[in-house]
């Protein structure tokens, strides 16, 4: 099991036109098991990296690249809420980490659902969504 810190530099455009920004610190934070958080939940915070090394699942190193040296980090994401609604977004735009580290955008098939907890975001994705080695996919 793990989750992962996919990316960071996170932006969002909202249906209304207008744009939300994460701080550059904050983390894309994933479960592509969806062992530990919801697969089609994505969340959006701060976090801090330790010095103790991570050894790659499978998943992590598809997207990552081989190559990559994981360190294990310190996240805790509210999971149970209160999560407030805060709009819906279209697109979503972040630089990744890893093998394909560079700035990446993924205009959205649908709107999709973006709550806020404390300093915490997270974007609700529809059922069936697909994330993997590529990034967000569907939708």
């Amino acid at each position: 099991m793990a989750i992962l810190i996919k990316g960071d530099h996170v932006r969002f455009e909202m249906t209304d036109g207008s744009m939300i920004t994460m701080p550059d610190s904050y983390g894309i934070i994933h479960d592509p098991e969806g062992y530990s958080l919801p697969y089609c939940e994505v969340f959006f915070g701060p976090f801090e990296v330790t010095r103790v090394p991570a050894p790659l699942t499978p998943k992590a190193k598809a997207y990552f690249g081989r190559g990559y040296r994981g360190y294990k980090a310190i996240v805790d994401v509210p999971i149970h809420g209160p999560w407030e609604f805060v709009g819906e977004t279209i697109q979503i735009f972040y630089k990744r980490r890893g093998k394909d580290t560079r700035k990446f955008y993924h205009p959205q098939k649908r709107p999709v659902r973006l709550l806020r907890c404390g300093k915490f975001y997270k974007n609700e994705l529809p059922d069936g969504c697909v994330l993997d080695d590529r990034g967000f996919v569907w939708p």
